[in-house]
């Protein structure tokens, strides 16, 4: 997909998007919430009419409309949690070149999410080329517009450890836990709905027994074209997946059905195993010794308010770039090989450690992705054109933004 540089410089950007859909989703479960309390109210009224005979029917009828506008006020809530988080985040641009050496890769380390260090309290890497990838447990296809991540609340904790348990069960007593669980939302944008479907869970590092270190995947849920909410956990211990479909969000002591199925059959399962590993590299890069995170500022975006255009203010939140700096791109010989090279290849980003004369590691830099060999020479591989193409697109960006 071709960028067009001024639309995202000044919008509309996945961030305000995602904001968007977010704040109509609060409008939709006040307006339920609003039909709640009237069919309470009209409740209420026939219950002191009724004859005597009535009043048991209207009382369960009082009692489960209570416990349904109860459900509404908690979803209510949670989802202006939601929004005050997102709308306080940092939104990061992430461009393709860099994206595409991130989503892949395995973490090179979990020191960062082990020692719960991210740089802001609420970050969001808004992806300026979406990332192709479809919805779990459906046949849906769509494209990933963006990443939020947070650090676990207390109050949050609570939910967590009740997923935990759904997963492990009885094993938890052979699993240690090496990090606070971090709170992750992706959006998709599928082109088969208006709508976005965020798809919101946890992950956390984790060893069985004391030896292997692995990643746990607590949960997501998301609800898709007004079908019942998909919750589905991967199970780390015995790498399977389980999914169930469900009209409400789970809550404590709920008795639920999971069906295990092989996460390698699990339609779209790339979008399981890309989300925790997208994580955590996302961190190492954000943290890395030669990174600085600059601020820009944007164009207000315009809107119609009451048939008048006017300034939308949450649009006048500065936007951030990642910058590289005391950065050195050299060449590396291959075996064989001469210092020449008579093609061109791509080198993706990636993390560059240094250690000390113990082996320890003391210094962590990403060098950026980058291009080797003459400039007029063929390519290597046909897709090293292509991610070419996409660290061009990157570097328009910077220099839009007035970086080099």
């Amino acid at each position: 997909m071709e960028i067009d540089a001024q639309k995202r410089l000044h919008g509309p950007w996945h961030y305000d998007e995602v904001v968007d859909y977010i704040t109509s989703c609060e409008q939709h479960v006040k307006r339920r919430q609003k039909q709640f309390l009237a069919n309470l109210r009209n409740v209420e009224s026939n219950l002191k009419r009724c004859p005597s005979s009535s009043k048991p029917h209207f009382m369960r009828l009082r009692s489960q409309t209570v416990e349904q506008a109860a459900q509404i006020q908690h979803r209510l809530e949670d989802i202006q949690d939601f929004r005050r988080s997102i709308q306080s985040s940092k939104a990061i641009l992430i461009g393709p070149a860099t994206l595409d050496s991130l989503v892949d890769e395995e973490p090179h380390s979990w020191d960062y999410i082990d020692h719960e260090q991210l740089p802001f309290e609420h970050l969001f890497f808004d992806f300026v080329e979406p990332l192709q990838g479809g919805v779990p447990v459906s046949n849906v296809d769509g494209s990933l517009i963006g990443l939020s991540l947070h650090a676990i609340t207390n109050e949050r904790k609570e939910d967590v450890e009740f997923r935990r348990s759904m997963v492990l069960g009885d094993l938890d007593k052979n699993v240690s836990f090496a990090s606070t669980p971090y709170n992750y939302t992706t959006f998709i944008r599928s082109p088969l709905s208006r709508e976005l479907i965020n798809i919101t869970g946890y992950f956390q590092a984790f060893s069985v027994n004391g030896e292997t270190k692995r990643r746990l995947f607590l949960g997501g849920e998301y609800q898709l074209l007004g079908q019942p909410q998909c919750d589905f956990i991967v199970d780390p211990v015995r790498e399977e997946t389980l999914w169930t479909l469900h009209r409400e969000p789970l809550v404590q002591g709920q008795q639920v059905k999971y069906e295990y199925a092989d996460t390698k059959k699990i339609p779209h399962h790339e979008t399981l195993e890309r989300l925790p590993r997208l994580c955590v590299n996302l961190v190492n890069y954000i943290n890395a010794h030669n990174v600085t995170v600059v601020a820009r500022n944007r164009k207000p975006r315009i809107v119609k308010y009451d048939g008048k255009f006017i300034e939308e203010p949450s649009s006048r939140r500065p936007f951030h770039l990642i910058t590289i700096k005391d950065e050195e791109v050299g060449e590396t010989r291959e075996a064989g090989k001469s210092w020449e090279l008579n093609w061109r290849v791509f080198v993706r980003g990636h993390p560059v450690r240094y250690r000390d004369e113990q082996g320890n590691i003391y210094l962590t830099i990403w060098r950026r992705p980058h291009l080797r060999g003459p400039e007029n020479a063929p390519w290597r591989e046909q897709r090293y054109e292509v991610l070419a193409k996409k660290l061009e697109q990157e570097r328009e960006m910077y220099r839009q933004h007035g970086i080099e």
